[in-house]
């Protein structure tokens, strides 16, 4: 797997899934996938020597080739799956067992597994000692497609949807309720094999997480980050134009217009 613009499945965490924590409130459980980083489920007692368990049972089994732990605390902590309802646990091709964690985002790739049951996240100790544990996100998802060539060039304003109240006096209250990354991926070259993929979003009818960042820790700047992990609906037509009309097999020009859900 490369570094290119990604594409993956929804979060498997968010299809009827059930949950069990060690301390944390099992009823706050949507905080893992609401798409919202300042929403964090936290432990309740938890310190160093108490690990905190979560552990999400699947409605139905699951496939994934990706994990994305989202604005956490985690020091030292492991990531394993079950196929066989919890019997046994197993790591996946690339084991995810940190020691030394000192990032707040992770995000994990391994060859594809299909029949997981239940995922477990065991977070041992925090980067500030003894402090509660929290986690913003757990997606569990795989990989849809990753294109040959990064996208020429990029839009990627954010939609805000904010108020601008005039007064009397002739100041203002300025209101921003939140905004929602709305990008634009151009390519100019783009293969049999991408327009493959693009027709498959398109065609899936249902949102989809594109992560221009591609799983390269070094990219830092926005919206490139290990944290730019978006959930969207493509929402312009499925239009790829040779870039010659007399000459087949020398790439495609086609632009993805992104919309946050």
């Amino acid at each position: 797997m490369g570094t290119n613009f990604k594409f993956y499945t929804q979060n498997s965490i968010d299809v009827n899934g059930t949950y069990s924590f060690t301390s944390s409130t099992e009823s706050l459980a949507n905080y893992l996938y609401d798409n919202k980083y300042a929403t964090r489920l936290t432990s309740s007692g938890s310190d160093d020597v108490t690990p905190e368990v979560y552990i999400v049972t699947f409605s139905s089994a699951t496939t994934a080739s990706a994990i994305f732990l989202g604005y956490h605390n985690f020091k030292n902590f492991t990531i394993d799956y079950s196929d066989d309802s919890q019997s046994s646990w197993t790591n996946f091709s690339s084991a995810i067992s940190e020691t030394t964690n000192i990032a707040n985002y992770n995000f994990y790739e391994f060859t594809e597994v299909a029949g997981i049951t239940d995922l477990r996240v065991t977070a041992n100790t925090t980067q500030t000692t003894d402090v509660e544990k929290v986690l913003g996100q757990l997606r569990l998802i795989n990989l849809l497609g990753e294109v040959s060539a990064n996208p020429f060039s990029i839009e990627n304003p954010y939609d805000e949807n904010s108020l601008l109240h005039g007064l009397s006096d002739g100041g203002n209250v300025y209101v921003q309720f939140g905004r929602k990354i709305h990008i634009i991926i151009n390519f100019d070259d783009a293969t049999e094999a991408d327009l493959v993929i693009f027709r498959t979003l398109k065609d899936r009818f249902a949102p989809f997480f594109i992560y221009p960042n591609g799983a390269d820790s070094i990219k830092t700047q926005e919206p490139f980050r290990v944290q730019d992990l978006f959930y969207v609906n493509y929402i312009n037509s499925y239009t790829p134009n040779i870039r010659s009309s007399f000459l087949l097999d020398i790439g495609s020009e086609i632009s993805l217009e992104l919309l946050e859900v």
